[in-house]
């Protein structure tokens, strides 16, 4: 027993020395570029898995910055501070000194919900009960638009910066049935705004039914629409790193949905020893049939969505073949 201990605190050690590593590696290349990492502390008891959670984020973090480089994608801060899709995209919490720069189909809405139980924007307990709507209320947080361009520069210098990201192409798949194929209050302005364009445009002889209602777009018909055309994308699926500004901002931590539930909890153990992320009623389906529904699209069509999406599949390592 006794030698299972001592096995177990080297491990930890290790672990730390080699977070200890990465991390002032990370943060020689921040001073460089002019910013500050906001120092993490944690009310977390659990320590080894924050740790392991740290020197995995850090990895994500020294990724992108590689890719940056190779992309030759700008790192100047002064860009973000005119980019007002950017400065629209980022909610600021001033009490926890927070910046969550939110990315639609990444569980956005379970983040706006839990920033709003941080926050005390509500009296609701359970983050589950808090109804979508209101989530996304207008007014319901203030964002870094909101702010004078000092006030945004010196935030983006000393708070703690965020954001979550997923497979481009699932989220785009999850988007496009969130939106166009099933029946939520949002979807009839998606189906009425985009879905009777894209039978107009991707479908011959569509039925007067089908352009009215827009109600009955094929995936196929979708990725043609998101593929070719030349108006500025939907949120929803517009690529990550259009919204966030990844290279030009330096994220503290860069979560992922594939481990939502653990990034999440590291984040809020740097502000909270009380609210954490709920845990998802059930798994998303996209993944598993996210193969399927690729194969079927023509490869023509499959390469030029790799194409719009390839600074998210480099930037965040993810690959473009599943």
């Amino acid at each position: 027993m006794r030698q299972l201990k001592v096995a177990a605190c080297g491990l930890l050690a290790l672990i730390f020395c080699s977070t200890l590593v990465f991390y002032t590696s990370l943060n020689q290349v921040d001073r460089e570029q002019g910013q500050e990492k906001h120092p993490l502390v944690f009310y977390e008891d659990a320590m080894e898995q924050i740790t392991v959670s740290r020197m995995v984020d850090v990895q994500r973090q020294n990724h992108l910055k590689n890719q940056c480089r190779i992309m030759n994608l700008s790192n100047d801060l002064n860009s973000v501070l005119r980019d007002q899709e950017f400065l629209s995209h980022v909610i600021v919490d001033e009490e926890h000194k927070l910046l969550y720069c939110y990315v639609p189909k990444v569980a956005c809405t379970n983040w706006k919900r839990v920033l709003m139980v941080l926050m005390q924007k509500t009296n609701v307990t359970k983050v589950l009960d808090i109804t979508a709507s209101l989530a996304h209320s207008q007014n319901m947080f203030m964002k870094l638009i909101n702010y004078t361009t000092p006030e945004v520069e010196h935030m983006l210098k000393t708070y703690t910066k965020f954001t979550f990201v997923r497979h481009p192409l699932e989220r785009l798949l999850s988007a496009y049935r969130n939106k166009l194929q099933q029946n939520y209050e949002s979807s009839r302005y998606f189906k009425q705004r985009y879905g009777r364009l894209i039978v107009r445009l991707y479908r011959p002889n569509a039925s007067p039914e089908a352009l009215e209602k827009g109600d009955d777009v094929s995936f196929q018909e979708f990725a043609s629409y998101v593929s070719d055309t030349q108006l500025r994308p939907n949120e929803h699926w517009q690529p990550a790193a259009e919204l966030c500004r990844p290279c030009a901002v330096n994220y503290d931590v860069i979560g992922k949905y594939e481990s939502l539930k653990q990034d999440a909890d590291f984040v809020l153990s740097h502000v909270s020893r009380d609210v954490r992320f709920p845990e998802l009623p059930k798994p998303s389906m996209t993944n598993a049939s996210l193969k399927s529904t690729l194969d079927a699209l023509p490869e023509l069509l499959l390469e030029r969505l790799q194409q719009i999406y390839e600074a998210d599949f480099r930037l965040f390592d993810y690959q473009p073949a599943l």
